[in-house]
């Protein structure tokens, strides 16, 4: 049998560095500002943190729904 396809692992750096040229792409040929750059994805880093906080609440109340019924 032979298996064709990708280790989790190369899937990953492969897509790191995807995302990487992406935006050096988008500070060097954009001029967009280093400092503007570390904003976005300071913000986009709170957002994350918010998503998976209201994610912990679902899945803490589904839990004691489930625990009380």
């Amino acid at each position: 049998m032979i298996k064709v396809g990708f280790k989790k692992r190369s899937l990953f750096i492969s897509l790191l560095l995807g995302s990487l040229a992406f935006i050096a792409g988008a500070i060097f040929g954009w001029d967009l500002p280093a400092d503007k750059a570390l904003h976005f994805l300071l913000m986009t880093m709170l957002l994350l943190a918010i998503v998976m906080v209201a994610a912990l609440i679902t899945v803490l109340l589904i839990k004691l729904l489930r625990r009380l019924f």
